[in-house]
């Protein structure tokens, strides 16, 4: 079952109602499926027409997401046509003990956008902090699959490390084109079920200030399926 050609399917329920259309294909082959525990993004009723189901704010040309690095997967199963044998579905993002870490992506195709890191604010048990250092923009962008495929946001993810962590480039006007920056907090890394609210200031477009709603965080399982075949 397993070979060179194998098909490699994710499909996220919380991004796409496509139960329907892939049923047949689940019957082809083994299912690996599950869940995973993410901080939800929602905004005031009064904006919603902005954060579209996918959990990409899109405002004046340009798309945003953000996405915590809080994770953790959940209930896993596997079989050959549902998933039954229990199995991980991944591994957590390491990060419990560790400075928060929040990545924002960009995408747009216009070149009139700069972004000031250090206006960014996360405002967690009742207290607001501000970036201590950032990385980006990163502009190598990777397909989302596993785990990134049921975050919420951009079907696509950055790699980083975080010994490319700047203090000196959260002061400057950085040039936004589609890619992501990575924002450090100096808290500790929330749990997913934990509340906090994220508010992306600092995105300019013709020295204009992009309006960005704020976003409020709560735990929610997204369901993901890797089908082999």
């Amino acid at each position: 079952m397993l070979n060179l050609n194998r098909f490699l399917l994710l499909i996220n329920f919380q991004k796409r109602k496509l139960f329907p259309i892939f049923l047949p294909l689940f019957l082809g082959g083994c299912v690996i499926g599950g869940t995973i525990l993410v901080s939800d993004p929602r905004v005031d009723g009064s904006e919603s027409s902005h954060l579209n189901d996918t959990g990409i704010i899109e405002v004046d040309g340009i798309t945003v997401s953000v996405k915590p690095e809080n994770y953790k997967p959940g209930i896993a199963g596997g079989g050959l046509i549902i998933p039954l044998i229990p199995l991980s579905l991944g591994e957590p993002v390491k990060r419990e003990g560790l400075d928060f870490n929040v990545v924002v992506q960009f995408e747009t195709s216009e070149r009139s956008f700069t972004f000031h890191p250090n206006e960014v604010a996360l405002t967690l048990n009742n207290k607001t902090y501000m970036p201590v250092a950032v990385i980006g923009p990163i502009l190598k962008r990777q397909p989302a699959l596993e785990t990134q495929s049921a975050l919420p946001g951009h079907n696509w993810y950055c790699d980083y490390n975080d010994k490319d962590f700047s203090v000196q480039g959260l002061s400057e006007s950085l040039a936004v084109s589609t890619g992501c920056y990575v924002l450090k907090f100096s808290t500790i890394t929330p749990d997913p079920e934990q509340h906090f609210s994220i508010k992306i200031n600092g995105l300019i477009r013709d020295g204009r200030q992009i309006k960005i709603p704020m976003l409020y965080f709560s735990g929610k399982n997204h369901g993901m399926f890797t089908i082999l075949g």
